[in-house]
C-alpha cells in the first residue's frame, strides 16, 4: 500500500530463486489491489483501487490496471482513455485474452489481446460491471448485477457477434456458467 511519497509495488518471483524477483511494478493511489493470473501462469493483471478519490472526480475512490509479464518482458497499463473505473477484467480461459469493463454506467468492454495489450473488439456501452467466460472461452456473459438493473449480453467470441440478451430483474447476486458452457445460471439470494 502507498504510504505518502512511497510508491506501491508488485513483484514476481520465480522459485526456486527467491532472491531476485523477474518482474515488477510501481503504482501510487493504491489502498487495495486484486492480482489475477492468466491460465497459463505467464501474465498478471493487477487492479488497484483506493476508497477516496483524491481529484474529487468520483464518489467511489480510483481504480487502475496494469498488465505485467511474468518474465518481466512486458508492462503496460491497461487503459482505452475513457475516464471512469475499472468495473471489471477477466481472462480468457486461453489465458491469451482478457476484457475489461471500465467507466461510469454505461460502461465500456473491450476485449484484449494480451501480447502487447492490444484492444481487438469493443462491445459497445452498456449498464454492466460483470464479465463471465464460458469454461470453453468462446462465449462470454457482459452482465449488469449488484446495484444494476441485472441486463445480460451473450456474445459468441469466434464470430465476434452478439447472441441475445436477457434480464433478469431480482437482483441476482450469484451467476456463472454451467461446466459444458450451455447453460448460464443466476441465483437471486
Amino acid at each position: 500500500l502507498s504510504k505518502k511519497d512511497t510508491p506501491s509495488n508488485v513483484k514476481i518471483f520465480q522459485l526456486p530463486n527467491m532472491e531476485e524477483h523477474s518482474a515488477s511494478k510501481s503504482f501510487y493511489r493504491a489502498d487495495a489491489v486484486q492480482i489475477k493470473w492468466d491460465s497459463r501462469g505467464t501474465a498478471v493483471l493487477i487492479q488497484t483501487s483506493t476508497e477516496v478519490d483524491k481529484t474529487n472526480q468520483s464518489y467511489y475512490g480510483e481504480t487502475g490496471l496494469y498488465l505485467l509479464f511474468a518474465d518481466g518482458s512486458f508492462q503496460c497499463t491497461v487503459s482505452k482513455g475513457d475516464s471512469g473505473p475499472i468495473q471489471d477484467c477477466q481472462w480468457s480461459p486461453s489465458g491469451r485474452n482478457f476484457i475489461v469493463v471500465q467507466g461510469t454506467q454505461p460502461a465500456q468492454a473491450t476485449l484484449y489481446k494480451a501480447e502487447h495489450c492490444t484492444p481487438q473488439f469493443e462491445f459497445g456501452k452498456g449498464s454492466r460491471n460483470t464479465i463471465r467466460w464460458s469454461p470453453h472461452g468462446r462465449f462470454v456473459c457482459l452482465g449488469g448485477f449488484g446495484n444494476l438493473a441485472g441486463e445480460m449480453q451473450f456474445w459468441d467470441l469466434n464470430k465476434l457477434k452478439l447472441l441475445g440478451t436477457c434480464q433478469e430483474i431480482d437482483s441476482a447476486k450469484s451467476f456463472e456458467w454451467a461446466a459444458d458452457s450451455r447453460c448460464f445460471v443466476t441465483a437471486t439470494l
